[in-house]
């Protein structure tokens, strides 16, 4: 088949919907289908990429298959292409954004939803939120993880440490915005006491200017906490297989990545009681908190450092997820997709 998936944001710098849409460019290339990645700049001609990420979206025959991301932002190249090419086939990735943010109300998304002859969804929980008359063409496909079989965990200078090894060694791999509420851990860790041997360290790019001078307080209000600024890919996968515990404090989510990647590495998992963990996690998961609770928090990264077996559960729990985010599970999920709209 011929597919073009749409990102409606730029390539670069590399991060959420752009990493989901270049695996998706990967996987179908690999299948066999001649498979293309736009975005608006590219489409514009001002940006250069990978194999499939260059290509005019008109040249040669037309797509049989749209994939766009993200219902509201898209809707300009899905209503272009549904008048272009009436006879193609339209998949809707919905994105935290579209879930939680603009559906049911915003006019853009609902016709995107209506445009689409399958919608996608990333985690088990998301096609309650969805209006109940697009439920029956939604497909849930969770994004899957491929670990680097040369991968090592990162070693102490990763998470510059100072001394030897804390007794809990904590990540948080969120870039910096308000709805990642990324500095939730540090207020947790502030209503902890002091000599608690714990080291917490959040890794990511400061995406919102206004976060700078808080984060930069919570590092001089307690050196257990330290900002190391934006990681590549392979360095954030060596950390969260050489930390203890995976933080994610996020308010929403659509299907976060971070959660299959410490599941995959059997790494522990905090997570806020959101729909986009619990879609991913299972509501009884012992390591979910509710979002913006930082005395929550405490307690459960207190019993990660206290109580042995507890932590060792949350591994457990990780380990018995990680086949759920397989790569060979999600390219079979595409495959059945695309063979519905054959």
């Amino acid at each position: 088949m011929r597919i073009r998936i749409h990102c409606p944001v730029s390539l670069e710098p590399a991060r959420g919907n752009t990493v989901t849409a270049r695996r998706w460019l990967r996987m179908f290339q690999d299948e066999g289908h001649e498979t293309f990645l736009t975005t608006p700049r590219i489409a514009a001609g001002e940006e250069r990429g990978g194999k499939g990420e260059t290509e005019d979206p008109e040249a040669g025959p037309p797509a049989e298959v749209l994939v766009a991301l993200h219902a509201r932002r898209s809707h300009g190249v899905l209503r272009a292409f549904a008048e272009a090419h009436p006879e193609a086939s339209r998949i809707v990735v919905l994105t935290g954004t579209d879930l939680y943010g603009d559906l049911p109300d915003d006019p853009e998304a609902l016709d995107s939803l209506d445009l689409a002859d399958r919608l996608v969804v990333l985690h088990d929980e998301a096609r309650r939120d969805l209006p109940e008359a697009f439920r029956g063409k939604c497909r849930t496909i969770l994004q899957s993880v491929a670990i680097p079989k040369s991968l090592e965990p990162a070693g102490p200078e990763a998470f510059e440490l100072d001394g030897d090894r804390p007794g809990l060694l904590a990540l948080v791999a969120s870039h910096l915005r308000e709805i990642k509420d990324p500095l939730l851990p540090a207020r947790a860790l502030a209503r902890l006491p002091g000599e608690l041997p714990i080291a917490l360290r959040l890794c990511g790019e400061l995406l919102e200017p206004r976060l700078e001078i808080p984060v930069r307080r919570a590092e001089a209000a307690d050196p257990r906490f330290r900002w190391l600024g934006p990681k590549d890919r392979r360095k954030i996968l060596g950390m969260t297989a050489a930390a203890d515990l995976l933080i994610l404090p996020s308010r929403m989510e659509g299907g976060a990545n971070v959660l299959g990647e410490a599941c995959r590495l059997g790494r522990p998992v905090l997570a806020t009681r959101i729909p986009g963990s619990l879609g991913l996690l299972s509501g009884d998961h012992p390591g979910l908190f509710p979002a913006g609770d930082a005395e929550a928090l405490a307690g459960l990264l207190a019993r990660c450092l206290e109580d042995p077996p507890f932590l060792r559960e949350l591994e457990r729990r990780s380990l018995a997820l990680a086949p759920r985010f397989d790569p060979k599970r999600e390219r079979a999920a595409w495959t059945s997709l695309l063979a519905e709209l054959r």
